[in-house]
């Protein structure tokens, strides 16, 4: 249906950080495509200072900023200039305005919202919300990011969320106050406005409850599909229960046998502890529900959600049936007293306190006992483990906490089947836990898989005869690397993250199935065994302790694809070849204590080579031009001499090259500027000479900057967005001339740095359009002149990055220029931005499989190096 052509446009965006110049780019595209009268704006992250400038560049002039607190929250409401609006509260998860259009008569409320995210926050949150609703003296619109649900059908993929946390938002929402709102109807004075409004918010109420059975329904749905079809051990468990439940024992006619006194008196106990006064009003019976066939003219038998046998009551179903009287639960006294009951259901009626053990030891005919969806809490009582014929049973979504200081919990040896209960996990104190040699089936549930598990690596996995894939990452492990493990012939092993020392078992690398090997982040030590296999396509071995040379036989492993040594403590000065047929694509063996030439042997399909350290040294070796597919080249720290070489130019792929401190000679090559997909150049702390190329500025990679959104392989299974970092870095040289006027083309360049060379004469105009540009550096050059202004130029005015030159001006530095006719203004007092870092910053690679393991180790390939000196000078670099 289309929108009335007056309707205001608001837009909420949970921006998740503002903090990034590409952020702030995707940000103001989208307000241009969209064109909103008003924005709120939740997760900004920046200072309110730095949100208004954000704020006004995008276009909104008025607007209301709540600066974040360090890292966390942070909020923005902007709105156009035809808009009045006028400011009523705020505070670090909410602002509240009421809004006056010219389209309209009469003012509006606005409240943008952010829940805290945070589970111990959010019922301050809930607080605050019911608190803005107690004034109802205008229209109101809430929006923005409650971090809840009410309901799981209101979400679409992803984790399931927890009930529990649902259930809390329910409560604390509508339904508790359209139940208060109830409860003050019925005890006011009865007439015809009241009793529409009793009406009115009745069937508001219904609607809710409603809502919640669509919940159980697809949830039951959700259950069947997940656990089972009618050949499931899930079905026949269930079938069974309602099977017993539904037998005939004997023919009975309805009416022809009288049900027992003393339980019709139970059942209508029961429906006087539950409505109480309300049954003594006529206008009330549409409160009662189903349970107005209850009285005592006619058999229970004949009752609404009563089940007999002859003259016995054998089931009651009162699932939804009280949900907003509050009641207790010892509302379920009388009920108790029916010992004849087989079939139980009080699921979803909100009922409080604790589970009645002593009562419902009673009924030792259960068979079928549904609880489920109330707020019962304390532990499990010790009487449901005597109800010697119960099948069924669901304490599901309640507030049941008995079992949160369980530290041991051992069941082996029994028959337990279907699946593991999913919140197992959710055992926070748990140290051991057995399930052993029970029919258990189904996957490990997630709760359990994000346990930290402690000691050695378990023994049991060793009998897992069926076992390919293993996964014990992100826990304390502790011991060595067990040699049962060594000689099982698994094809993944990822062991990352834990705190396993030793060396490892040379039995390991004879294994033909191994395809994956995953060490990172241990303390492993001793020398890397000799490797007789080829099977292996990734080999990560990361921040560990390994030592000695590299084997020359990790080169014949023909299908290894990732190879990632990086801070180890491996030396030699022999560093294996790979042939020119080699599959490696990802290498690195940055941090280590290797020495001699740079190894000019690597596969064609080479992406990434990062040989960082201080080892390495000669002018690089001229086949590197052979790696048609490299796009990363790292080799910052080294002792790399020789002239700048003229072969990167015909590197067409490179969209990353550092070559920082080293001791590189000659003049930059002017066909450098042929590299259309460069992106980030570091050629900072060398003895470059001579002009800065002109055509330098004009490379295409640093203008056209798209988007990449990588999603890693099914080895590591989660969506990574790689952000094209814009750099370039030329400090710490000998350059002279003057900086190129192209320099200003690259509208997307975020960092540049020209500092500590002999570059003369004035900075480019150009430099007006850096729109993006974070970091300037043009310190200690012969620069002169006027410092050009723009948008961003003029939030550039730290003194320290157009230090020591010979006459800058501008007002950056508050220095006045001789041609300004007017003085001036006041200084500018924001803070500088951060200087950028090198630390997680990476090129996206959108060549399938390969680039998407990489992702996660690339974030670690630029770690800026410790500065050092160098005949005489400081050789810093960015940090």
């Amino acid at each position: 249906m289309a929108s009335r052509p007056d309707a205001m446009k608001i837009i909420s965006w949970n921006v998740r950080g503002l903090g990034n110049p590409r952020a702030v780019r995707r940000l103001r595209f989208l307000l241009k495509e969209h064109n909103p009268d008003m924005v709120f704006f939740m997760e900004t992250k920046v200072n309110d200072k730095r949100m208004e400038m954000i704020r006004r560049r995008s276009g909104f002039v008025n607007g209301i900023d709540v600066g974040a607190e360090g890292s966390r929250g942070g909020l923005c409401l902007a709105w156009r200039e035809e808009i009045k609006v006028s400011l009523k509260t705020f505070s670090r998860n909410h602002i509240d305005v009421l809004i006056e259009e010219n389209n309209i008569q009469g003012e509006w409320r606005f409240t943008g919202f952010y829940g805290s995210p945070y589970t111990s926050d959010q019922h301050a949150s809930w607080s605050l919300l019911r608190a803005l609703g107690q004034e109802q003296q205008f229209s109101w619109l809430v929006s923005g990011d409650f971090n809840e649900i009410l309901y799981s059908f209101e979400k679409n993929g992803g984790q399931p969320r927890e009930e529990r946390k649902m259930a809390a938002f329910r409560r604390d929402g509508l339904k508790k106050e359209l139940t208060k709102e109830l409860g003050i109807l019925l005890d006011g004075e009865r007439n015809d406005n009241t009793m529409a409004k009793l009406i009115d918010t009745r069937i508001r109420l219904n609607m809710e409850i409603d809502k919640d059975k669509i919940y159980w329904e697809q949830r039951a749905r959700a259950n069947w599909l997940q656990l089972g079809n009618k050949t499931s051990a899930f079905f026949h468990k269930y079938a069974s229960a309602r099977r017993r439940i539904n037998t005939i024992n004997s023919l009975g006619f309805i009416g022809s046998f009288p049900c027992i006194d003393d339980q019709r008196e139970a059942l209508l106990e029961f429906k006087d502890l539950l409505f109480g006064e309300l049954m003594t009003d006529n206008s009330t019976n549409m409160f009662l529900g189903c349970l107005e066939t209850w009285n005592s003219s006619s058999e229970c038998c004949q009752w609404a959600l009563v089940e007999c046998n002859s003259q016995q009551v054998t089931g009651l179903n009162l699932c939804s049936v009280f949900p907003t009287l509050g009641k207790t639960s010892t509302v379920l006294a009388p009920i108790f007293r029916i010992k004849t009951l087989m079939s139980l259901d009080i699921s979803y009626n909100s009922i409080q306190g604790e589970i009645p053990g002593i009562g419902l030891r009673n009924l030792t005919e259960l068979v079928f006992l549904d609880m489920r969806g109330n707020s019962f809490n304390g532990s499990i009582p010790l009487q449901l483990f005597h109800l010697a014929n119960l099948e069924f049973l669901d304490l599901s979504d309640n507030m049941i906490e008995g079992l949160r200081k369980l530290e041991v919990l051992n069941l082996q040896n029994n028959s337990f089947s279907l699946e593991i209960p999913a919140d197992v996990g959710s055992l926070v104190n748990l140290t051991t836990l057995d399930l052993s040699k029970n029919p258990l089936s189904g996957e490990i549930p997630s709760s359990i898989q994000k346990m930290s598990v402690k000691g050695q690596i378990p023994s049991w996995i060793s009998n897992q005869t069926d076992l390919i894939y293993l996964d014990l990452s992100e826990n304390d492990l502790e011991g060595d690397f067990s040699q049962w493990l060594a000689e099982r012939n698994l094809g993944t092993i990822i062991l990352s993250d834990n705190k396993l020392t030793g060396s490892l078992p040379s039995q390991l690398f004879q294994s033909r199935n191994l395809s994956v090997f995953e060490l990172s982040k241990n303390n492993f030590s001793g020398e890397f065994p000799e490797i007789n296999t080829t099977s292996i396509m990734v080999l990560l071995l990361s921040k560990n302790n390994f030592s000695g040379p590299l084997p020359k036989s990790i080169s014949n492993i023909h299908r290894l694809l990732l190879l990632d040594l990086s801070k180890n403590s491996f030396s030699g000065n022999e560093f294996p070849a790979f042939g020119p047929d080699s599959l490696i694509a990802f290498v690195d063996v940055s941090s280590n204590n290797f020495s001699g030439k740079v190894p000019p042997h690597f596969g064609l399909f080479t992406v990434m080579l990062s040989l960082s350290q201080k080892g390495f040294y000669s002018p690089l070796p001229e086949n590197f031009i052979n790696l048609i597919m490299l796009e990363h080249l790292d080799l910052h720290d080294n002792n790399i001499s020789g002239e700048f070489p003229a072969f990167f130019s015909q590197m067409s792929s490179l969209q990353v090259l550092n070559l920082k401190n080293n001791s590189i000679k000659g003049s930059i090559s002017n066909d450098l500027s042929s590299l259309s997909s460069l992106k980030i150049l570091d050629l900072s702390n060398n003895y470059l000479k001579g002009e800065i190329p002109q055509s330098l500025g004009n490379l295409t990679g640093m203008i056209e900057t798209p988007d990449a959104l990588l999603t890693l392989s099914e080895i590591f299974k989660f969506p990574v967005e790689i952000h094209d970092l814009i750099l370039l870095n030329l400090s710490f040289n000998e350059l002279s001339g003057k900086i190129p006027i192209s320099f200003g083309d690259p509208e997307n360049a975020e960092t540049l740095d020209l500092s500590h060379n002999s570059l003369d004469g004035e900075i480019p105009g150009t430099f007006s359009k850096l729109l993006e540009l974070n970091y300037l550096d043009l310190s200690n050059n012969k620069l002169g002149g006027k410092i050009p202004g723009g948008p961003q130029m003029d939030t550039l005015f730290d003194p320290k990055m157009y230090a020591n030159n010979s006459g800058l001006c501008g007002v950056q530095i508050e220095v006045h220029c001789e041609e300004d006719l007017v003085p001036p203004g006041p200084p500018l007092r924001k803070k500088q931005e951060p200087m950028f870092s090198w630390i997680a910053t990476g090129v996206g690679y959108p060549v399938g499989f390969l680039s998407s393991i990489a992702v996660m180790y690339v974030l670690g390939y630029f770690n800026t190096a410790p500065a050092y000196h160098r005949r005489g000078r400081l050789r810093s670099s960015l940090r």
